[in-house]
């Protein structure tokens, strides 16, 4: 039997700059990196280093993980 360790979050709402709330609200739209390079004029290369890094920020396996979890502190990000 294996024992399941409870992944621990941070209670502390995570600081989202607001380059990375634009960014998300483009992924709640289900957005592809191409996408949302082409809208904030962007390169794929920096969308996908904002991604990886707000998912490692937040504790998210996925993009709808960290949509869910940035929701549940508070941020209103919309579809």
């Amino acid at each position: 039997m294996v024992d399941e360790i409870p992944v621990k979050r941070s209670a502390r709402r995570p600081d989202l700059t607001l380059r990375q709330q634009q960014l998300m609200a483009l992924v709640a739209k289900s957005l592809t990196n191409k996408e949302i390079a082409s809208q904030l004029n962007l390169s794929e290369f920096t969308v996908r280093n904002h991604i990886h890094r707000i998912l490692k920020q937040v504790d998210a396996g996925s993009r709808s993980e960290a949509m869910e979890t940035i929701r549940a502190y508070g941020y209103s990000i919309s579809h």
